[in-house]
């Protein structure tokens, strides 16, 4: 038998996500400022530095579709991260104009669900980036946000083969 082995310098033990264009993925609140979410991954996020420090934390919400939501009954007391109640948000944020199909009625409307989590940044970047790993999170939380980095994957597979 053989056995294939692949070393690596990489630590990183998730995949990650960032929008195709280098754009913010969303916003968050962390040590009470606004900031843009550059990539995501079941380990950790990185955003746009507002003269954080290395090693601050923070408890954050990341915005995460219903459909990635765990099992209702399902949902951990750990303390490392929960879950807040549904939202509904318009999935689409067109402007409403006289026709039915724009009109906020038949707009699809998508469910977002809170998760909650501690984060502490371990880096920060020459470009200024923090890089700030979860902690304490529960297997159930990380296990969403492998479903939500997989999604985001398959909708930017999806419409480069549109294009």
């Amino acid at each position: 038998m053989t056995w294939l082995t692949y070393d690596s310098d990489s630590q990183r033990e998730a995949f990650r996500y960032s929008t195709l264009d280098g754009q913010p993925l969303f916003d968050i609140i962390f040590c009470n400022q606004t900031v843009q979410v550059m990539d995501i991954s079941a380990g950790g996020i990185s955003f746009k530095n507002k003269s954080f420090k290395v090693g601050q934390v923070d408890r954050i919400l990341l915005p995460i579709p219903l459909f990635l939501s765990p099992t209702p009954g399902k949902v951990s007391s750990h303390p490392g991260s929960s879950f807040s109640e549904p939202v509904n948000t318009a999935a689409s944020e067109k402007k409403s104009t006289a026709s039915d199909e724009d009109s906020p009625r038949s707009q699809p409307m998508e469910q977002i669900l809170g998760l909650t989590l501690n984060i502490r940044i371990i880096q920060i970047s020459k470009n200024d980036i923090c890089h700030a790993i979860f902690e304490g999170i529960t297997d159930e939380a990380a296990d969403i946000l492998h479903q939500f980095v997989l999604e985001r994957q398959k909708q930017d597979i999806r419409n480069r083969r549109i294009v």
